[in-house]
């Protein structure tokens, strides 16, 4: 049989026994109509990552082969390598690795052919252990590892696997690759043959993100006078990452600094980083208004069941309540200082109680970080649905505005400044996915179709259910109220932990992101603006995005439905 192609020719292992033995088993098992890559670098922001093996038939697809020899063993949901040199075990993650190169791999033919790409699968090769386990382990599906008594059947095993997911719905009109193949040739030799070149820009991309966080940093000490102090941005822009900064500061400098947000899911995130800063620099306060009420004494009614009245009930009646603590709080209750994230989301009765619960209340210090687009709903003073910061903040304050977008890559940036003027500058480190969408039949159940699309979003697109966050712009969606139950604390606190999907509405994410967010237009409210919910659903996403819908609501989006393309998942309604 004649051998396969491989590249590099030759290749080099260095000391790296396993895989020049594996290459060599690889050499005999392989029909000639296969490509064998190895090697394969690439880099995210300023790191470096690797694939080990790529095998890409034309007719069966792409298998990724990640490779561990010596001595090996599953703990959990892990695996641990025992490292000679140190006598000791270390913690390894296959299942990371294969993700991450294969969503690499996905990307860059997404980004060229669209959905006409082939299936790709990884596997993890144990070359020197014995795995003798039948079901998952370390996160693997045992049909997706290859120990050493398999090794021998390495393509057979490999070819099985790929020919059983051409079965799926979405490889049935496709059956030759290779073009896509001879595209991943021309990638990765641009990619070996300028790596000098891409460490640079990605050094330098580094170097941008560290520059941007200095003159964020300066912001602070340029504007450290001002004890009233409001400082805009949209997302992405480092508004959260600033607002802990400061309440560090000024904890440092010894005031009694609270920390906090209207938003109960942030307000989670900012209890852990902030609970997390060596006591000295950790706020005394940090948490939502419900959770001062509680630090205060006061026990708050239930919140109405109806969502109009509930919003009521949250935005003027419970300021009202607490209030009404402020006026007997005794000094040492008092704070000198309140740092305040998502600043667009508090009415003036907030606004009047952090003032009043100030030990100085004319001179104390309010910080207050906010983004005036991500104001979802109509419910400021003037019923306009515009945030008016002076009807708001009445009294002086110093403004500042950060005008980089550093954490949505840059296709979704440009994505957001399209929804707004005011948008912060496309500057992340990477291009990211084309965003997609998924046209729902009007007689099929959307959230049905989203359960199954985050199923295949693992199977498919390699993401890890942790990584996922599907936000719905109507009611809350069953998964969502299932997620919950009856303890709002434990659902956010989940956010943080969880390995499983999370569900939740585009009302309460603001703050927060994850890795991929599916936003699911089930239907919009009647008093809510399109542009703003898509505003803040899109921003919540650190690299892809996808929106869900039927053809009703992607009609409403109007010309900003071109920014998106089919997803292949939309072949299985055919």
């Amino acid at each position: 049989m004649a051998e396969c192609r491989y590249f590099p020719d030759p290749p080099h292992f260095g000391t790296n026994i396993a895989e020049e033995a594996l290459f060599g088993e690889l050499l005999l098992q392989l029909p000639e109509e296969v490509s064998l890559f190895h090697g394969i670098k690439h880099f995210d922001g300023d790191r470096e990552h690797e694939i080990d093996f790529l095998i890409a038939h034309p007719d069966f697809g792409i298998a990724l082969l990640e490779v561990k020899g010596g001595q090996l063993r599953a703990v959990g949901d892990h695996w641990e390598q025992f490292s000679h040199s140190e006598g000791a075990w270390h913690r390894e993650d296959p299942l990371e690795q294969l993700g991450r190169n294969g969503r690499w791999i996905v990307a860059m033919l997404r980004q060229k052919f669209g959905d006409q790409i082939p299936p790709v699968k990884g596997f993890f090769v144990a070359p020197d252990a014995a795995v003798t386990r039948r079901a998952m382990i370390g996160g693997i599906h045992r049909e997706n590892i290859i120990d050493h008594y398999q090794v021998s059947q390495s393509w057979k095993i490999i070819s099985n696997e790929l020919v059983d997911k051409l079965e799926d719905n979405r490889f049935r009109s496709a059956s030759v690759w290779t073009g896509q193949i001879a595209f991943l040739r021309e990638q990765f030799h641009a990619y070996q043959n300028s790596y000098e070149e891409v460490v640079q820009s990605t050094t330098n991309r580094g170097l941008a993100i560290d520059a941007l966080s200095r003159n964020q940093a300066s912001l602070l000490e340029f504007m450290s006078d001002n004890n009233r102090m409001l400082i805009r941005g949209g997302p992405g822009s480092g508004k959260t990452v600033l607002a802990v900064e400061q309440a560090s500061r000024l904890s440092r400098q010894g005031l009694k600094v609270g920390l906090i947000c209207y938003n109960i899911g942030l307000s989670q995130y900012l209890a852990h980083t902030a609970g997390s800063l060596p006591k000295t620099q950790r706020p005394e306060f940090k948490g939502s208004f419900e959770a001062l009420a509680a630090l205060w004494g006061v026990t708050l009614p239930l919140a109405p069941t109806a969502r109009v009245a509930r919003d009521k009930f949250y935005r003027t009646e419970v300021p009202n309540i607490i209030q009404k603590r402020v006026e007997t709080l005794t000094h040492d209750e008092k704070f000198d200082a309140w740092i305040v994230d998502e600043a667009q989301e508090l009415h003036p009765g907030y606004w009047k109680l952090l003032r009043d619960s100030l030990r100085d209340p004319d001179n104390g210090i309010i910080h207050a970080f906010g983004d005036k687009d991500q104001e979802i709903f109509h419910r400021d003073e003037l019923g306009s649905g515009d945030v008016d910061w002076n009807l708001r903040l009445k009294w002086f304050y110093a403004r500042g505005t950060l005008k980089r977008n550093l954490r949505n890559p840059r296709t979704i940036a440009k994505i957001l400044e399209s929804l707004s003027s005011r948008a912060a500058e496309p500057s992340g480190p990477h291009e990211g996915f084309p965003p997609e969408y998924v046209l729902v039949p009007d007689d099929a159940n959307i959230h049905e179709v989203t359960e199954k699309f985050t199923r295949y979003l693992t199977s498919e697109y390699h993401w890890e259910p942790r990584q996922i966050l599907v936000i719905n712009v109507g009611e809350k969606s069953p998964k969502h109220v299932e997620q919950q139950g009856n303890d709002k604390i434990k659902y956010w606190k989940t956010f943080l932990k969880s390995k499983d999907v999370f569900y939740t509405h585009v009302s309460v994410v603001k703050g927060l992101e994850r890795p991929v967010v599916v936003l699911v237009l089930d239907e919009f409210q009647a008093e809510s603006k399109i542009e703003q919910q898509l505003y803040v659903g899109l921003s919540r996403a650190l690299e892809d995005v996808i929106i869900i819908g039927k053809q009703k609501e992607f009609d409403q989006l109007g010309e900003f439905f071109n920014h998106f393309i089919p997803s292949a998942f939309n072949d299985t309604f055919a």
